[in-house]
């Protein structure tokens, strides 16, 4: 297809180069030519000694043609090396912001418990090492925590989270690119809130006495990238992250446990 565009748009910015193939005797009447130029190179062989004046027109004519054909090549493979310097040129390297819902409940000995709603954001990074897979790092802002039915009690531990996945692409390419990840993650506690029968958050001012600073876990899931424009992406993930470090300092063991639905805008560079 480049290399049919490269001819059109040679012939709207040459027309006197295509209307000379076109019209010399070389180019309408080759057979000609190249009969003529045998017969004079035998004659001059069996000692004629020359070449006549419609031999020297015929090759003088051949060499424009070939001058032409020449050029005319040229642009044809400089067309064909397009795609693959195209293709060379594709991002590697791309990031962008995240936003997200989450709904998150404690695990182990945490006793009864219900999930609770929380929010997400930030930014991501990805570098992708084959068509077929990439490896995504990401910077969150993640709320966890739990709800309790006795005073109708509401937890939120807030996270500054770090997952590292590798995400495996279902195709090569295309508008669409469904793929699947996998991968571990860190959070790092920032703060943590208690809202007893909807009063309002209150700071749970000595959090760092009650939780453990570090959640180490697991995340994986779905996503789905949407092509919108040249290197720019939609990306929908749905997820689920099982913490692996027990979160509370007192007995018994209680760990994380979120699932997580996010939308971001990826930019290739």
């Amino acid at each position: 297809m480049l290399s049919i565009l490269s001819l059109i748009l040679f012939g709207i910015h040459f027309p006197q180069h295509v209307e000379i193939i076109l019209r010399s005797s070389a180019f309408r009447n080759s057979s000609q030519v190249a009969s003529n130029w045998f017969a004079h190179v035998i004659s001059s062989n069996t000692g004629d000694g020359y070449i006549g004046r419609n031999c020297c027109q015929d090759v003088e004519n051949t060499n424009i043609m070939k001058k032409h054909i020449t050029f005319l090549s040229l642009v044809m493979l400089l067309a064909m090396t397009i795609p693959y310097n195209t293709k060379a040129q594709n991002k590697v390297w791309s990031m962008g912001p995240e936003v997200g819902i989450s709904l998150s409940r404690y695990g182990m000995d945490a006793g009864d418990n219900d999930y609770k709603p929380g929010g997400l954001g930030g930014l991501f990074l990805t570098y992708s090492i084959l068509n077929t897979f990439a490896v995504t790092t990401k910077v969150l802002y993640y709320q966890k925590g739990a709800s309790f039915a006795v005073n109708n009690t509401k937890q939120t531990l807030n996270y500054v989270e770090v997952p590292i996945i590798g995400r495996f692409f279902l195709n090569k390419e295309g508008a669409i690119r469904p793929n699947i990840f996998v991968g571990p993650s860190f959070g790092f506690l920032t703060g943590a809130k208690q809202n007893v029968d909807n009063k309002g958050n209150e700071d749970i001012s000595d959090y760092k006495n009650i939780y453990n600073g570090v959640d180490v876990g697991v995340t994986g899931g779905l996503g789905f990238n949407f092509l919108l424009f040249t290197e720019t992406y939609l990306i929908l993930d749905a997820r689920y992250t099982h913490g692996l470090s027990d979160l509370s300092k007192a007995n018994g063991k209680v760990n994380n446990n979120s699932f997580a639905l996010s939308a971001g805008i990826s930019f290739g560079f």
